[in-house]
């Protein structure tokens, strides 16, 4: 990556950090006082009317392309009609998308497809930040309340039962691994967690058709993969999961821990985690004897060219390990730790296998779903540390062969790198 790829990548991800934390803080206090009416604002209404503005700005922009691919084709360089027309439907397809889903009643009409929210599953804010409700407090204990109570007809006869503390998601002992929560169709963050997943993948399909489509990505994959390379994937990933998930703002670590499934899952589910390896691998290569017996070798070829090239580019055994332990993090507290919890297995899966550009309209896609699918189940099992193992030695392995056996080896593992 060059320096200026690497700042531009630091200010968008501080950006949409900072746009994270404050959707955080408002779903917290949805509401405060102005300072200049003293009359209550409802601070969802201005984050429903930026991501508006955000929609309609991809939605114009995805028009004017269009436009442009037919009235001047010649400023659109080397890019042909068809990725044009492929990116520019992709930008209106996520503008209007974008724009649905702000009405609450769509929210709530979707909410099917989605985990229902748990009616008992509440978490307390982090109790050193003060409480900006507009709500009515509750009485504090007097310092003396015998003195108060003393002259009153109705003496205390027997003593009363304390209050039972509430029980958070950080106190209660967790009787399985099952990722909780459920999607709150109210939910501003909930609301902010669908943008991103929607503009993410929007974004993928726009710059991959825009790029080259797959030739285009496997040159890009041809100039090798550096330390910079992996962290622009790795640190976005964990940093809006944690603070997406209200680190520091309605949950604190142990909460948040709790919250994306960060705990060891035991001997049982490493045991399991490591079966599914082997298990994956054969789904894959049963899936890729029928995929080479449908298509001829030349289509075969080209829908594979980028994750051959991508494979290629790791050259070290140490690189495979970074590349394959930065991919099991990042993408297993992003996807089954932070969004699992909230939009369910198989949506979580479909994002996960939409956002592989490698394998973008191939037969990949049906590969990677499974995948996704497994990594999913041992995440609401076991929690995301099981999930975390498998796809680490699912990486890993075949990419150590792809090290130390290139030419034997280059065959078999193009499928299984991700």
């Amino acid at each position: 990556m060059s320096l200026d790829e690497i700042l531009s990548l630091a200010i968008t991800v501080v950006t949409i950090t900072g746009v994270v934390i404050a959707v955080n803080l408002i779903e917290r206090q949805p509401i405060v006082l102005s300072r200049w009416t003293r009359q209550p604002l409802d601070l969802r209404t201005y984050v429903r009317r930026l991501m508006l503005i955000l929609d309609t700005l991809i939605l114009v922009f995805g028009v004017v392309l269009l436009a442009v691919a037919y009235l001047n084709p010649d400023a659109l360089g080397e890019v042909n009609k068809s990725e044009v027309w492929i990116g520019s439907v992709a930008a209106i397809l996520t503008g209007v998308a974008g724009i649905a889903l702000l009405p609450s009643g769509v929210r709530h009409r979707i909410a099917v497809l989605f985990p229902p929210a748990e009616e008992n599953y509440e978490t307390a804010p982090v109790s050193s930040l003060s409480d900006w409700t507009l709500q009515p407090k509750p009485q504090s204990t007097p310092l003396f309340p015998q003195i108060l109570n003393y002259y009153t007809e109705e003496m205390v006869s027997e003593p009363s039962m304390p209050p039972m503390p509430a029980v958070h998601a950080a106190d209660d002992r967790r009787q399985s691994s099952r990722a909780r929560g459920g999607f709150r169709p109210d939910s501003i963050v909930h609301l902010a967690a669908m943008y991103i997943c929607l503009y993410g993948v929007g974004l993928q399909v726009i710059t991959f058709a825009l790029g080259g489509g797959l030739t285009g990505l496997a040159e890009t994959y041809e100039n090798g993969l550096g330390i910079a390379d992996l962290l622009a994937n790795f640190i976005p990933f964990v940093v809006l999961s944690l603070f997406g998930v209200g680190l520091g703002t309605r949950r604190n670590w142990t909460q948040v821990r709790e919250r994306l499934g960060l705990y060891w899952p035991g001997q049982r589910g490493i045991m399991i985690a490591l079966v599914l390896v082997v298990a994956l691998f054969v789904f894959v290569a049963t899936l890729s004897a029928i995929w080479m017996a449908l298509v001829s070798e030349e289509t075969y070829e080209e829908q594979t060219k980028a994750s051959d090239a991508l494979a290629e580019s790791v050259n070290s055994v140490w690189l495979a390990f970074l590349v394959a332990a930065m991919a099991a993090i990042g993408e297993e507290v992003a996807f089954r730790g932070a969004l699992q919890p909230v939009f369910g297995l198989w949506p979580t899966a479909i994002v996960f296998t939409l956002i592989h550009a490698q394998y973008t309209l191939t037969p990949a896609w049906l590969i990677i779903l499974g995948v996704a699918v497994t990594f999913g189940w041992l995440r609401d099992r076991y929690g995301t540390g099981a999930a975390m193992i498998t796809h680490f030695f699912y990486n890993f392995i075949p990419l150590l062969i792809s090290v130390t056996a290139p030419e034997e080896a280059l065959s078999v593992i193009f499928l299984l790198f991700r």
